[in-house]
């Protein structure tokens, strides 16, 4: 079965909703991890040159800037249905002009 990447870039200012919905994301994401389908996934920082998020946070909370997941799905079909049923995406964390779905070379 073929790999993916997703880069899934946050739109700005949208640290306060990933936070509000990421317990409900990781849940599905270690679902996926125990099934196979999750093959390794991260937040990332944003550009050196964004707005701090500004919120009043933990210390040590980072300003992230999105989401790099690999997925192995039968086809990019598949994996754009799993990214449109995540949380970050239907709860507007996600950026959805500029996620992107590629296929990796085995």
């Amino acid at each position: 079965m073929p790999s993916f990447i997703v880069y899934a870039p946050d739109y700005p200012n949208s640290l306060a909703k990933r936070l509000a919905v990421r317990e409900e994301h990781l849940a599905r994401v270690k679902q996926e991890i125990a099934s196979g389908v999750h093959e390794y996934g991260r937040p990332f920082l944003p550009p050196p040159d964004a707005q701090p998020h500004g919120l009043n946070l933990p210390p040590g909370t980072p300003n992230i800037g999105g989401s790099l997941s690999v997925y192995k799905m039968p086809s990019r079909e598949a994996v754009w249905e799993r990214i449109k049923a995540d949380v970050y995406w239907t709860a507007g964390v996600w950026d959805k002009d500029r996620v992107f779905v590629e296929e990796c070379i085995p």
